[in-house]
């Protein structure tokens, strides 16, 4: 009974049209990142952090592009796929933001946005009533994340 109440519960939240936008604070400060970072890759996620969080979307998803293009096998790399994900479904692109989701899952299985992207990817699926999808991804979240806030 518990498991139907909640999908329930994420559906008349989205109906209310409760979008949740959360990028995390930066994970590693520049003395903690690895010695392969140059300075340069630094900056430019740092510069792309602070476009999203100062709601300049537009710029912050033409700027994660451009990093992954200079970078295609950067530290950051699925950061700037969460930037993206995040920008496309702040702007009604829900497909583009469940492939973003589904690539963070499928190709970085240890990213520290790995939990958000199963969260937010099944909340998409629920919206777009694909509800056995979604209920998937949560119970995937459920199994490798057991104490997310999440839940």
């Amino acid at each position: 009974m518990e498991r139907k109440a909640y999908p329930l519960v994420m559906r008349c939240l989205l109906r209310l049209g409760v979008v949740v936008l959360l990028l995390s604070p930066p994970l590693l400060s520049y003395a903690q990142a690895p010695a392969q970072v140059s300075m340069e890759e630094l900056e430019d996620r740092d510069f792309v952090q602070n476009l999203f969080q100062d709601k300049k979307y537009q710029f912050a998803l033409e700027e994660a592009q451009n990093y992954m293009r200079k970078n295609p096998k950067g530290f950051f790399v699925d950061e700037m796929r969460f930037v993206l994900a995040q920008v496309y479904s702040q702007q009604g692109e829900d497909k583009k933001a469940q492939a973003e989701y589904a690539r963070i899952i499928q190709d970085y299985p240890e990213s520290a946005y790995l939990e958000d992207a199963y969260y937010f990817l099944a909340l998409l699926k629920i919206r777009e009533g694909e509800i056995a999808d979604g209920e998937a991804y949560l119970a995937q979240l459920k199994e490798r994340f057991p104490f997310s806030k999440r839940l």
